[in-house]
């Protein structure tokens, strides 16, 4: 694979079309991560993208997307590091697959991370999602002898990157 072959997996999860990805939604992604690389300035073109990764530490990665021999992979808490800002971070919501391209992906790893008053950690548990589409999920903890009066906050994690949070009060 290539730079926009690389970048369209790492967008996708690795899914591709057999996550629900229609061939057309691939095309319109490829379509707008081909558009993020016009325009001006530091990171206008190939360089600016390179120059990301290289400030990024995965310089390596990036060159043997755009080299010959093999392309190393990247994890998507890394990549979303190195592009936020840039024009690609947006290309999946041009491309209309929503504000989370991660969600199409194949497999995620979901976890709720409950607090208390200052950020005292209440509980935190993973869970494994693998959706074939739109979905939903719930997680639940329980105290049997009651919770304490206080604030609460519940913060969703998606590969560790928080994606949703609510704040609660318990009287």
């Amino acid at each position: 694979m290539g730079l926009i072959e690389e970048l369209t997996s790492a967008v996708l999860g690795g899914g591709g079309r057999s996550s629900g990805v229609s061939n057309d939604q691939v095309g319109a992604l490829i379509k707008s991560v081909l558009e993020s690389l016009g325009g001006e300035g530091d990171d206008a073109g190939v360089e600016g993208l390179d120059r990301r990764f290289q400030q990024g530490g995965s310089g390596d990665v990036f060159s043997s997307w755009v080299g010959t021999g093999s392309n190393r992979s990247i994890g998507p808490d890394i990549l979303s590091q190195i592009l936020k800002g840039h024009p690609i971070e947006q290309a999946p919501q041009r491309a209309g697959l929503g504000g989370a391209a991660g969600a199409v992906r194949s497999s995620r790893s979901y976890f709720p991370r409950w607090t208390y008053g200052d950020g005292q950690l209440v509980n935190e548990q993973s869970q494994q999602i693998a959706p074939t589409g739109p979905s939903s999920s719930e997680f639940h903890i329980s105290k049997p002898d009651g919770w304490p009066a206080g604030t609460y906050k519940v913060e969703i994690l998606a590969d560790g990157t928080s994606v949703a949070s609510k704040n609660f009060e318990v009287k």
